[in-house]
């Protein structure tokens, strides 16, 4: 069974150091949230320490890590992610994660062009070495 999400709040945001797109059901009680973070440019410690590809935390479903997200796929009024196979299995969940998401912007930014973000760094992976 997909686990679901009903994204009430969402954001987005690039610091010039990482970016981080996150959805939470209730921003007020934040349990059931995905946030899905990276580093812009990793640099040699975060290659030392696998910190180079997308980072996700997923509150009450258990999922905390690196590399976990295999795929990211918009469908209407939802963003499918996919997690590996073993990290599902070790959170004792389905590997597809729905968002379902009201809007196809998020702070000003097209969904689908937040998303690209993060499709290209798991494409990439391991992403080159600075």
């Amino acid at each position: 069974m997909t686990n679901r999400i009903s994204a009430n709040a969402v954001t987005f945001t690039n610091d010039g150091y990482s970016t981080l797109l996150g959805f939470a059901e209730d921003p007020a009680n934040p349990q059931r949230y995905v946030m899905l973070n990276l580093t812009n440019d990793p640099d040699e410690q975060d290659f030392a320490l696998g910190m180079t590809g997308v980072h996700i935390e997923a509150g009450d479903l258990k999922v905390d890590g690196y590399d976990l997200v295999t795929d990211l796929s918009l469908t209407q009024g939802s963003l499918i992610i996919t997690l590996d196979s073993d990290a599902a299995r070790a959170a004792g969940i389905d590997p597809e994660i729905e968002i379902v998401v009201k809007d196809e912007a998020i702070d000003g930014v097209p969904l689908a062009e937040a998303v690209d973000v993060f499709r290209e760094r798991i494409a990439a992976r391991p992403p080159t070495r600075p």
